[in-house]
């Protein structure tokens, strides 16, 4: 997303920060809510940083090479799924990296588990 719409030498939003804007409607609207989480990296905001048990348990996940965790909590269903960071993204994700290691990011989704069931 950062590569096909962020340019650090145009002042455009950074993609992230654009995507709040369609994840404040989904949660609005849909009762959805989506949310950045680091991985392996350092947030570029608090509220990516995981903490939530739910977060903390889908980081674990990550590290031990998952590519998604889910978990069904009382009345929500949560969704969390693994983002490659690309060299691009590291430039300002962990811009003083010691080696080429894959680094990762997350999505964090979260939905009224009766609504979603519903559906089935």
């Amino acid at each position: 997303m950062h590569r096909d719409f962020f340019r650090e030498d145009d002042g455009t939003r950074i993609p992230s920060r654009s995507l709040a804007d369609v994840f404040s409607e989904l949660e609005k609207s849909y009762e959805i809510k989506l949310q950045w989480l680091a991985v392996d990296t350092k947030a570029m905001h608090i509220d990516h940083e995981p903490q939530t048990d739910f977060e903390k348990a889908a980081v674990a996940a990550f590290k031990a090479d998952e590519s998604e965790y889910e978990q069904v909590d009382g009345d929500a269903y949560r969704y969390a799924g693994r983002i490659r960071l690309s060299a691009v993204c590291l430039t300002c994700h962990l811009s003083r990296r010691s080696n080429n290691n894959d680094r990762s990011a997350a999505l964090t989704i979260t939905m009224p588990w009766a609504k979603h069931r519903a559906g089935e």
